[in-house]
């Protein structure tokens, strides 16, 4: 899972969101991009997409997760580069 954060926080267009955005409001473009990550790095991740995906309650807490880990990892990536 920390590879998926990591590849994500990693994408320049997800940095420049969470250094111009509140955490609420980087979820506004995380999240659409989210599903999209995760089937990104399906092959290392395959049994992971089952979990993510397995129903609505547990693909919004999954995203969740992700929206608060990818946006510190983004703002500190994009503040190094």
């Amino acid at each position: 899972m920390q590879q998926a954060f990591e590849y994500a926080a990693e994408d320049p267009h997800i940095q420049q969101a969470a250094l111009a955005n509140s955490e609420e409001n980087f979820g506004y473009v995380f999240d659409k991009q989210f599903e999209g990550l995760v089937l990104d790095r399906h092959d290392a991740n395959a049994d992971l997409i089952g979990r993510v995906f397995k129903d609505r309650d547990t693909t919004e807490f999954f995203t969740a997760v992700a929206r608060r880990i990818v946006y510190e990892l983004a703002r500190e990536s994009g503040q190094a580069g």
